[in-house]
C-alpha cells in the first residue's frame, strides 16, 4: 500500500514528537527548543499536536536526524535500508560494507570516532 504525503509526514512528525520527548525528559523544554531553532512555546505547541509549517517542520526534520538519525533505527533495520540503496549491485552487502568503509574514512579524517550505528550494522551483516 503507499501511503501519501500526508500520511508520511503525520508519521515523520510523530516520530519527531517522540524523540523530542525523551529529550526533554533529560533536558528542559527551553534547552531542546533552542537546539531545535523554536520558541519554546512553539515546540510546546508542536508537542500538543499542531501541525508545523514549512519551515518548522524542516527544523524539526533536521534536529530529529542530527540528535537522533540513523542511529535510532535498529542495525537489522539500518542493515535493510542501506542494502535497498545498493540493491541493485550483485553482491548488496558488499555494496554496504562500502559504504560503511567511507563512513568510517569520512568521521576518522575528521578526527572522530564513526557512530555506534556502523559497528553494529557491521556486526548484523556478518550474521548474513
Amino acid at each position: 500500500m503507499v501511503r501519501s504525503e500526508t500520511e508520511v509526514e503525520h508519521a515523520a512528525c510523530e516520530r519527531f514528537r517522540a524523540a523530542l520527548r525523551q529529550t526533554i525528559a533529560r533536558s528542559t523544554l527551553r534547552a531542546v527548543a533552542r537546539e531545535v531553532g523554536m520558541s519554546p512555546s512553539g515546540l510546546q505547541n508542536f508537542l500538543d499536536g499542531s501541525n508545523p509549517y514549512g519551515k518548522t517542520r524542516e527544523r524539526l526534520r533536521l534536529w530529529y536526524f542530527r540528535e537522533v538519525g540513523f542511529g535510532s533505527f535498529p542495525a537489522e533495520d539500518a542493515a535493510y535500508i542501506l542494502r535497498r540503496l545498493v540493491g541493485t549491485l550483485p553482491a548488496p552487502d558488499r555494496g554496504v560494507a562500502g559504504v560503511l568503509d567511507a563512513v568510517d574514512t569520512a568521521y576518522q579524517n575528521e578526527g572522530m570516532r564513526a557512530p555506534e550505528w556502523v559497528r553494529l550494522v557491521r556486526h548484523e551483516l556478518g550474521k548474513v
